[in-house]
């Protein structure tokens, strides 16, 4: 009955009742073996675009453009780290993929929550990880 995943296109959080729920999120939070995973749709075997890159050695704020090389992204679960960035490639929307960074603040496995900061730009297709300026 808890918030377990995020659309990171309309910026909320979604509640899985259903996994098979496709089209509504981009990464789910989950507990494996007492740690805390980032789950995309694919690793479901969901139909997805959908994927997460981990940046290491680099702040929030230094990451400012999603990685161009498509190899760097995966389907596959992640095991949630303090200390590094994760970009999110979103599902396709249309004709459009949108992209955000996330870092993981502060978390507690027996409960399985995580708080995070994320941000990203609403610009279709576009790499870059912080709002354009008005």
């Amino acid at each position: 009955g808890l918030p377990s995943a995020f659309n990171f296109n309309r910026r909320q959080f979604v509640e899985i009742e259903n996994p098979g729920a496709t089209g509504n999120w981009d990464l789910a939070l989950d507990t494996r073996d007492g740690e805390l995973v980032f789950l995309m749709p694919g690793s479901m075997g969901i139909q997805s675009r959908a994927r997460i890159a981990k940046l290491e050695g680099a702040s929030f704020d230094e990451v400012r453009v999603a990685p161009a090389d498509t190899t760097a992204y995966t389907e596959n679960p992640e095991l949630v780290e303090f200390g590094s960035i994760y970009v999110i490639q979103t599902d396709q929307t249309g004709q459009c993929v949108y992209y955000s960074k996330i870092e993981p603040l502060e978390a507690d496995v027996t409960l399985g929550t995580l708080r995070l900061v994320h941000d990203g730009s609403p610009v279709c297709n576009s790499r870059d990880l912080v709002p354009p300026q008005d």
